[in-house]
C-alpha cells in the first residue's frame, strides 16, 4: 500500500498502462461515443490500470486517494493520447486541403480534454476500487 508520495511511483506504470488502453479505445472512430456516457472507456483504462496494480502486488491494498492518483495519471494519458491521435487522424485527413489546418482552437481541446479525462479518471478509479476490488481497499 503505498503511504508516502515517495511510494506513488508503484502506480505510474499502472496507470500508464491504463490511459494508453483508455486513449487507443477513445481513438477509435463510433466506438469512442462510449465516452459520452461518464467517459465510459477511460473508466475502463482505470480498471485496467488497477488491475495491473492488483497483478503487481497480489497482497497490497489501496486506499481511495492512491486510487485516485492511479486514475488521474490514467485518465491524463488518456486524455493527451486521444487528443494526440484526433488531432494526428484529422491533419492525415485534410492534407492537402487549403485552409484546413491546425487551428488555437483544436489546442484548446487538447487541454480541456486534459483536464476532463483526468478529473473522471480520478472518480472512476475510486469507484472501480469499491465496486470491483472491495476487498483489496485499504482503511
Amino acid at each position: 500500500m503505498p503511504s508516502r508520495s515517495s511510494d506513488w511511483g508503484s502506480l505510474l506504470g499502472p496507470g500508464l498502462v491504463g490511459g494508453i488502453v483508455g486513449g487507443v479505445l477513445s481513438s477509435i472512430p463510433f466506438f469512442g461515443l462510449l465516452n459520452t456516457c461518464f467517459c465510459l472507456l477511460n473508466v475502463i483504462g482505470c480498471q485496467v490500470g488497477l488491475a495491473v496494480y492488483f497483478s503487481q502486488h497480489p497482497t497490497g491494498k489501496l486506499r481511495g486517494k492512491d486510487a485516485a492518483v492511479l486514475g488521474a495519471i490514467s485518465g491524463a494519458t488518456t486524455g493527451l493520447l486521444t487528443s494526440f491521435l484526433q488531432i494526428v487522424g484529422f491533419s492525415m485527413l485534410t492534407m492537402g486541403i487549403p485552409g484546413l489546418s491546425i487551428s488555437l482552437s483544436m489546442v484548446a481541446i487538447v487541454f480541456v480534454s486534459f483536464a476532463l479525462y483526468t478529473g473522471f479518471g480520478v472518480l472512476g478509479a475510486v469507484i472501480c476500487l469499491s465496486l470491483f476490488y472491495g476487498s483489496r481497499k485499504a482503511t
